[in-house]
């Protein structure tokens, strides 16, 4: 839609201004190659009469490849020295944002 559309403009805006940051000195990696924008309307494209639930596989085979690139943090706590033994680390960020939301 067309909101969707606006946010993919304003997020490659931010893309394009930060992708020169390190341009002038060592080069740095760019945000473009670590940040996606999936657009997602759940209200609608999860409507009975479009599908209903099922229509969420669609959005899971989008986002399915990056979730296991991108791991999870597993930790195992130790009651001796009160710390943790990390046994995974995760690499990476999956934010939701609902539309009916103010942030």
């Amino acid at each position: 839609g067309k909101l969707g559309q606006s946010l993919d403009s304003v997020l490659q805006a931010v893309l394009d201004i930060h992708s020169n940051v390190g341009a002038k000195s060592e080069p740095v990696p760019t945000l473009k190659d670590s940040v996606k924008h999936i657009w997602f309307d759940f209200h609608a494209e999860c409507r009975k009469e479009n599908g209903g639930w099922d229509n969420l596989k669609s959005l899971l085979s989008q986002v399915e490849s990056d979730m296991e690139a991108q791991g999870y943090l597993s930790a195992i706590p130790s009651v001796v020295n009160n710390t943790f033994h990390i046994l995974r680390y995760q690499k990476g960020v999956l934010r939701t944002n609902c539309m009916d939301c103010l942030d």
